[in-house]
């Protein structure tokens, strides 16, 4: 404290050898918001030692960073620290300035975040454990990217206590983990755009091709379900992703196969890192054949195809992932590269799908949340500018029949066993600018807390970002 400082600087004539010296420190502003993708910076363990040649981490007092983006780049952060040699005399006081090298200062770095959506965004989503991202669609540039529940960086940077620590590590809704990237999740019906998108581009359908819905069907003795008692009835390409008709997407998986199916999915990049030197970033898992074979050494099943059609058993994806494919939607099927920095822009390429099925597809979402019936509309703005998306409810358990009674009621169940709220979306309609992806874990359906977080998030952006909003 500067109490204890100011009396020792008071006896330094007694205190052989102390040199009074004052130094910055890093201090977070706003140590929750960005606690996953900023990170902090504390001092290096014997770890950090043992991998770092350079000098520099041995100086006394020396902070790296240890987390997020705080880590990528510290060695760029960082700067190089001066020193003073001083000749003492046999009491250990200087005499002389014997050699000064002035320190100099870590570059400056400017970051894609914009604060007021980061903040906004951890607001609306905080009560909530789970992920929210916003990115440019064009560029990559991520605005928004916040991990619930978070924890406060300045503890760990000044020194955390063991039971404040030992507090986050037995929270049930992982604090520590950083969800938009380490979060492995059955994307649900956010997916099913990419599954009508590898139907339309293998020609198993097109457009107008119709499939009725009862409300479940039976194979070989399983029964499958649609979200909707009683079915869709007959139903078409757009208004299944607008209705999110699980029936008519089962269907569509069996007439693709599994194989077809994930070689679309692949090339939005599931499966894969999206970022460079994230060690947290998981890949997700896109399964096929060869895979559930050479993993589980059991054959693939039928009725495993058909639900990976809606998003569920053993495809796994990031927010990030999510964002970044709806993005690609958004922008007529460019492939987009995520970035947190200002000075990295994305060089679009395009993807290798039919500009006209990706419009068929991005007309789908337009209605999804701005025609009634569909799943988002109740998220809708009125505004000039509107958004479009897909909902998506992640189930995390099979389902009983009272499961399905008690289905009102998404906190019925433990905990644990609810269902994941996911959105994902683009906006403006007319000219997309930005792509919005929404988690909420054990929150319920996805019309119910993603999209409205979600539309919050689009909201905000048009407002500050747009003049004419």
């Amino acid at each position: 404290t500067w109490a204890e400082f100011s009396k020792i600087n008071s006896n330094l004539f007694i205190l052989n050898g102390v040199q009074p010296f004052i130094s910055m420190e890093r201090h977070y502003n706003y140590p929750y918001e960005f606690a996953h993708v900023l990170g902090y910076v504390g001092v290096p363990n014997e770890n950090d030692l043992q991998n770092q040649k350079n000098d520099l981490f041995r100086t006394p007092g020396i902070k790296i960073g240890k987390l997020g983006i705080e880590k990528i780049l510290n060695r760029e952060l960082i700067g190089t620290p001066g020193f003073t040699r001083f000749e003492v005399n046999a009491a250990g006081r200087a005499v002389r300035t014997v050699e000064f090298v002035d320190g100099v200062s870590g570059n400056a770095l400017k970051t894609s975040l914009d604060l007021e959506l980061q903040k906004l965004t951890y607001q609306k989503l905080g009560r909530y454990a789970g992920s929210a991202i916003a990115m440019d669609i064009k560029t990559g540039e991520v605005l928004a990217c916040v991990s619930t529940p978070s924890f406060d960086t300045n503890k760990f940077a000044f020194g955390i206590t063991q039971p404040e620590f030992n507090e986050l590590l037995k929270n049930e809704r992982k604090p520590l983990i950083n969800k938009f990237l380490s979060g492995q999740y059955s994307p649900g019906s956010v997916v099913k755009p990419i599954i009508a998108l590898a139907a339309l581009e293998n020609k198993i359908v097109d457009q107008d091709y119709t499939h009725f819905c009862p409300g479940k069907i039976e194979l070989f003795g399983q029964e499958f379900y649609c979200w909707k008692d009683g079915g869709h009835g007959r139903i078409n390409l757009k208004d299944a992703i607008k209705k999110s008709c699980d029936i008519y997407f089962y269907e569509v998986a069996r007439l693709l196969g599994v194989d077809r199916l994930a070689e679309t999915i692949r090339k939005f990049d599931f499966g894969k890192t999206t970022l460079k030197d994230f060690d947290e970033e998981r890949k997700g898992l896109v399964p096929d054949t060869k895979w559930k074979k050479n993993v589980l050494g059991k054959p693939w099943l039928l009725g495993e195809t058909l639900i990976t059609g809606i998003g569920q058993g053993y495809i796994l994806a990031t927010p990030m992932q999510i964002c970044k494919s709806m993005a690609e939607f958004a922008n007529g099927g460019y492939k987009v590269n995520p970035t947190f920095y200002l000075d990295e822009k994305s060089k679009l390429s395009r993807m290798d799908f039919d500009a006209e099925n990706i419009k068929i597809i991005n007309e789908a979402l337009v209605a999804a949340t701005n025609e009634p019936g569909g799943t988002s509309y109740g998220s809708r703005l009125n505004g000039k500018l509107k958004f479009a998306g897909k909902t998506g409810t992640s189930q995390v358990t099979k389902l009983t029949v009272k499961d399905r009674e008690d289905n009102a009621n998404p906190n019925s169940r433990e905990y644990k066993y609810r269902d994941h709220s996911l959105f994902a979306g683009f906006g403006p309609v007319e000219e997309p600018k930005y792509a919005v992806a929404v988690v909420a874990e054990h929150a319920g359906p996805g019309s119910r807390i993603a999209a409205p977080i979600a539309s919050s998030m689009f909201d905000f952006l048009f407002k500050k970002r747009i003049s004419n909003a």
